[in-house]
């Protein structure tokens, strides 16, 4: 049944579109350097706490924090040029 393959509510378009977001998404996070996108990951992917990750890496939660952070910078910066491209 072609229903369950494709959600109903939604064409695809929609469909197209969420997974070149997601793709987009993927090469952010895969830009990280290998810390922050450990981190990065198991925050905003997995849903861990700051202090599971902390207890988790054997690092201060203030170094979490931190490399969030720069995490949620450097993909900003990444969509930022992204779109820049886009609009030449």
């Amino acid at each position: 049944d072609s229903r369950s393959v494709v959600d109903s509510r939604r064409g695809i378009p929609e469909t197209v579109i969420d997974k070149e977001d997601y793709e987009i998404l993927t090469r952010a996070i895969q830009a990280l350097p290998k810390k922050c996108r450990r981190i990065f990951t198991l925050r905003k992917v997995y849903g861990l706490s700051l202090n599971q990750i902390s207890h988790e890496l054997g690092i201060s939660v203030k170094t979490v924090e931190a490399q969030i952070s720069i995490g949620i910078k450097k993909s900003r910066e990444h969509f930022m040029k992204l779109q820049d491209d886009v609009s030449r």
